[in-house]
């Protein structure tokens, strides 16, 4: 948790294929975890919904996530050191836990970002979506 954001925390092997596991995860879950792309690389932030202002609304012409970021409050930023591609493995897993509310994507463009999708060439995955990866399950 309190180690190096992004860095490989495992190498999984299921059969013949190899995966590379990052483990993401903070003590706040309660806001919104944001993955921006920075100039010189990755950095992740965890932000909170503030409550200093009761029903806090106006009317402008700025997108709506301009106005959320307004209105949260950073709990804490760091450095997201993701590892190169590695067209050898079999996939490079960015697993979150424990998950929290809403996961974002920032580059040029807002982004919200669910289970299964890649920042990277790293795929997000919650623990349940691993799990059925190693043991070939489906659903109940």
């Amino acid at each position: 948790m309190f180690g190096t954001k992004g860095a490989v925390d495992l190498i999984l092997r299921v059969e013949d294929r190899v995966y590379e596991v990052s483990l993401l995860s903070f003590v706040s879950t309660h806001g919104r975890w944001n993955m921006e792309k920075l100039r010189d690389g990755y950095a992740v932030e965890v932000r909170r919904e503030s409550k200093l202002f009761y029903k806090r609304h106006y009317n402008s012409n700025a997108p709506e996530h301009v106005s959320e970021y307004k209105g949260e409050f950073r709990v804490c930023r760091r450095k997201l050191a993701l590892s190169p591609k590695d067209p050898t493995l079999a996939g490079q897993i960015l697993l979150v836990y424990p998950r929290p509310n809403r996961i974002t994507y920032t580059d040029a463009r807002y982004h919200e970002i669910g289970s299964g999708e890649t920042i990277d060439g790293h795929m997000v995955m919650s623990i349940e979506d691993l799990h059925r990866l190693v043991t070939g399950k489906k659903e109940k």
